[in-house]
């Protein structure tokens, strides 16, 4: 009878040391599944899942402000390609005579000047408008404004299923890129607000981030055409100078000063001074043709390294609007992620 009774006390307990360990067992799993991690053992999983993704990126809109730079290359070489037409044209017979005619009635009676905007309109027909120039560069800054959203968009799905692989990361229904645009946003708008801050930086980071950028093209495209293009014209009257001589030096001069409008007017003002003061001086060679030629090729080019180089450019525009988002993405996303308050 004693034993019978210790078996069954003996059958209690291993049932219940089986409970417990099942028990013990469940709870694991339940931990493991429902733990938080800890701020360190976040930032650890930051750096070998996360900060990779986010150097991908960086490395991909590196690569899209190149193709911008490039593609602003070949349209200006398209424009230069061009040239040799429009300066065919101004030296013909005809046009001589009508930009003659035309310097003869701005001299004799008030008004618009009658051969610069003979020679601009040519210029136009043959290379380029102010309004065709603007329009092909906006073209490109919306091409290099779509790279940079569709590599946002890429990094920041990548970052969620990377960190969808650690559950424990407590961020359940993480919705990233709309946490991620709202902060960038408002980063925006705190640097608007800083004084000094560098105007280029602002207008850079709103250009490339803001979902209000497709609107914000083309003034950014025609604030860096004015900024660049005021820098160059004045050293293109005193270029146009040595290369054409005295007389032709105070019309190239007098026709860039007095243009407005965009690069397109600028060069065409550098064509019309050098022109209209060569046919006045009946010195219409072959020399002064090739030199009308290096004359307006050499402000196109002037213009695109101002674009493509210069620190008051487009891409310098993007540049900073590019370095501003990496400067700021990382924090942002930490903050989405619970990692930085």
């Amino acid at each position: 009878m004693k034993l019978g009774t210790t078996s069954k006390l003996a059958l209690v307990k291993a049932l219940i040391a089986v409970a417990v360990a099942i028990a013990a067992i469940a709870f694991l799993f339940w931990y493991t599944g429902h733990r938080r991690l800890t701020i360190p053992e976040k930032v650890v999983i930051f750096d070998q899942s996360v900060a990779p993704i986010i150097a991908q990126n960086t490395s991909a809109n590196a690569a899209a402000l190149e193709t911008l730079k490039l593609g602003i290359h070949d349209l200006f070489d398209q424009y230069r390609g061009r040239v040799p037409a429009f300066t065919e044209d101004i030296m013909g017979l005809g046009n001589k005579s009508q930009i003659v005619w035309n310097s003869f009635r701005d001299m004799t009676s008030p008004g618009p000047d009658r051969a610069k905007r003979h020679v601009a309109e040519k210029f136009a027909l043959h290379v380029a408008s102010v309004e065709a120039m603007q329009r092909d560069l906006e073209g490109l800054a919306h091409a290099f404004k779509r790279d940079i959203e569709a590599n946002r968009n890429l990094m920041l799905s990548d970052i969620e299923a990377a960190v969808s692989n650690h559950p424990e990361f407590g961020v359940d229904g993480l919705r990233l890129p709309d946490g991620f645009a709202k902060e960038l946003q408002c980063n925006i708008d705190a640097l608007s607000k800083q004084v000094g801050k560098d105007a280029i930086v602002i207008i850079g980071l709103d250009f490339v981030v803001s979902a209000a950028a497709d609107r914000a093209v083309p003034f950014v495209v025609k604030a860096a055409l004015t900024r660049v293009c005021t820098r160059v014209v004045a050293t293109m009257a005193t270029s146009a100078a040595t290369a054409a001589g005295t007389t032709a030096a105070g019309g190239a001069a007098g026709g860039a000063v007095g243009t407005s409008g965009g690069p397109v007017g600028i060069a065409a003002g550098v064509a019309i001074g050098l022109a209209v003061c060569i046919v006045v001086d009946l010195a219409m060679s072959e020399r002064h043709q090739s030199t009308l030629n290096g004359e307006c090729c050499g402000l196109l080019t002037k213009i695109e390294a101002g674009l493509t180089e210069q620190p008051q450019g487009l891409v310098a525009s993007a540049a900073a609007g590019l370095a501003e988002l990496e400067r700021v993405q990382s924090p942002i996303i930490k903050r989405q992620l619970d990692i930085l308050p």
